[in-house]
């Protein structure tokens, strides 16, 4: 996602370089909580959405939203609805005034730990995972959207993870689209193979 430059706006709790959402004059206002990441510049070139028949028009799924930067993303290029999970008290009531602050209705943030979710019969066409680092999240993720199948036809997700992690260990199920590093992050695109 992309960042602003502009002064943090005087608030009760304090908050990091609020994200700007592209194409707009509207910034998201981000808490400052040394777990919360914020995609970067050079890893968002990559982002799906760049590619308009990712995004157009797809249900996404936001499992670990933190700042709610890439689902923000997502909303402002097209996509149809974003539902979220974000557990931090803090954090999701600072989505829930981003909402408010950009008149986002397409948008539904749950306060609840991804993994303790029994989802109804309802699948995504974009999937986020952009769990904290160094706690073996994300494979865990990866194997409750397919015990839970959550994956649309020819679905894709986005993860992200620290640079170290090794993408070999995902290949069983999904293939691997792409699959960079930026800095201390290492991010890719994954699709679910096929049978």
């Amino acid at each position: 996602s992309y960042l602003s430059n502009k002064e943090n706006i005087n608030t009760k709790i304090p908050y990091k370089t609020p994200v700007c959402i592209p194409d707009t004059d509207k910034i998201c206002k981000v808490p400052e909580w040394e777990k919360l990441c914020i995609t970067s510049l050079s890893i968002s070139s990559s982002y799906p959405t760049n590619n308009a028949e990712h995004i157009e028009n797809a249900s996404c799924l936001d499992a670990f939203s933190g700042s709610g930067a890439l689902s923000f993303e997502a909303l402002s290029r097209g996509a149809k609805h974003v539902l979220g999970f974000e557990k931090n008290k803090e954090v999701f009531n600072a989505l829930q005034d981003n909402k408010i602050r950009l008149n986002i209705e397409n948008f539904e943030v749950i306060q609840q730990d991804f993994f303790r979710w029994c989802p109804p019969n309802i699948h995504f066409n974009l999937i986020f995972l952009d769990p904290p680092f160094h706690q073996n999240i994300l494979l865990n993720a990866l194997e409750k959207l397919l015990m839970d199948q959550l994956l649309a036809p020819n679905a894709y997700i986005y993860f992200e993870a620290e640079k170290k992690f090794d993408s070999n260990q995902i290949t069983s199920n999904f293939k691997i689209i792409k699959n960079k590093t930026a800095g201390q992050v290492q991010y890719g695109l994954l699709q679910l193979k096929q049978e």
